[in-house]
């Protein structure tokens, strides 16, 4: 199957007249417009030609653009395998941690409206984190650890970085968040306040604002726009920034209309990829859809996410739409962790505010990114990535398990190496 990217130089003429895929796409240029070089874009092309002739992938898209303008789609293998489905430039993704970022500027939205403050104690809004407990470090892993005060309250701020002391079940939270069916709370069956509620009742692991540990921080989130805003997570979201940013395939649950384009999920494993199950969120009749993840729930196409990145990228705003300040968007996408390690592997060095990592300087072993470049993975091999210094983007969605960050670094690496002028 023929990359799209290898095919732009010539159906450039074609595309300008031919209906848009994307709904609402940004515009579409030959590369060498806005400082691309074509032919070391092949080499994008070629590495995943390599890639699903080794079985290490069945399809992915991705995206490139700069100046505002899209400048490369690359369109890959299949949507589904075993189905014979070709993938397609409007194939949809579940893109898990993806979400972060678009949780983190509903918060950030509201901050702008002054409904708080981001030193605000969390139990301001929500009760139950009142008088926080703290696994007292070294203690043997139980169901009942010793425990310490808290010296300060977790804020808001401690959420969006996070540093509040909450985690994915990890190391001293593993037995505690299995006892009080934390997983089991993230499904559609449940609320995000249900999840939150049980998340408060146990300890942290460490004291807020002293570690940073990639957590469930942006599903209690979720919950504190709810409470904020006054509106369920998933309208908000649908109201205040998919529909502004004209995102028409970007939601919590796939309509039925549009799950013959979601793309099949795949592992990876010793006898090669093996085609997962469809998620349950697929089935659950729209009446019990009541579990909204502000930390990896949404679904979306690189088309809708591209005008996200666009919108950050140009300081908040889009298409004479404004969702937050410029001053915001340098606030969120900066370093807010300070000396802080965070121990990140996906190409930055440093967390913002904006549920993204950032890379603050040259870092030998990970891609030719700028100084000031902030991006954000997801669980199934996703990545977006924007470099304000060279007005550019991009975005690589697949459905693979675990997490490939070899792959999104080459990947990273291939789109930015074209950059000639």
């Amino acid at each position: 199957m023929k990359p799209v990217s290898r095919l732009l130089p010539v159906l450039f003429s074609l595309l300008l007249f031919a209906p848009p895929v994307f709904a609402e796409p940004l515009p579409r240029v030959n590369p060498k417009s806005v400082g691309l070089s074509s032919s070391r874009l092949d080499r994008l092309d070629q590495s995943f030609q390599s890639w699903m002739e080794k079985g290490q992938v069945a399809g992915a898209v991705t995206l490139l653009a700069r100046h505002g303008k899209i400048a490369q789609v690359g369109v890959y293998g299949w949507q589904d395998r075993e189905a014979k489905i070709p993938m397609r430039e409007d194939t949809i993704f579940a893109i898990m941690s993806m979400t972060k970022p678009v949780t983190s500027l509903a918060v950030m939205m509201l901050y702008e409206e002054g409904k708080f403050l981001l030193t605000d104690p969390v139990s301001k809004y929500i009760p139950e984190f009142a008088d926080m407990r703290v696994i007292i470090p070294g203690s043997e892993i139980s169901a009942k650890p010793p425990t310490e005060p808290a010296k300060t309250p977790i804020t808001i701020r401690h959420l969006l970085l996070h540093t509040a002391g909450l985690s994915y079940g990890s190391e001293g939270h593993a037995l505690l968040y299995r006892n009080a069916k934390i997983a089991e709370l993230r499904n559609p069956a449940h609320t995000i306040r249900d999840m939150t509620v049980a998340l408060a009742k146990l300890p942290l692991l460490y004291h807020p604002g002293e570690q940073y540990r990639y957590s469930l921080s942006d599903d209690v989130l979720g919950y504190f726009v709810e409470v904020v805003s006054g509106m369920p997570f998933d309208r908000f979201l649908e109201e205040r920034i998919f529909r502004p940013l004209q995102m028409k395939d970007t939601f919590f649950y796939v309509p039925g209309d549009k799950q013959s384009r979601v793309a099949a999920v795949y592992r990876s494993g010793p006898s090669g990829l093996e085609k997962l199950p469809p998620s349950n969120k697929l089935t659950v009749p729209p009446a019990e859809r009541r579990h909204f993840s502000g930390g990896g729930g949404l679904y979306s196409t690189a088309g809708d996410y591209a005008r996200f990145c666009q919108m950050l990228l140009n300081g908040g705003e889009l298409d004479g739409v404004r969702l937050v300040s410029r001053k915001t968007v340098e606030l969120i996408t900066a370093n807010g962790i300070g000396d802080i390690d965070p121990g990140l592997r996906e190409g930055g060095d440093k967390w913002g505010l904006g549920g993204v990592s950032v890379r603050t300087a040259h870092i030998p072993d990970a891609a030719i990114l700028s100084p000031g470049t902030y991006m954000k993975s997801g669980a199934y091999t996703t990545q977006f990535w924007v470099d304000p210094a060279e007005d550019m983007f991009g975005i690589f969605l697949i459905q693979l398990q675990p997490l490939d960050l070899d792959l999104i670094h080459r990947v990273m690496v291939l789109g930015t190496q074209a950059i000639e002028e």
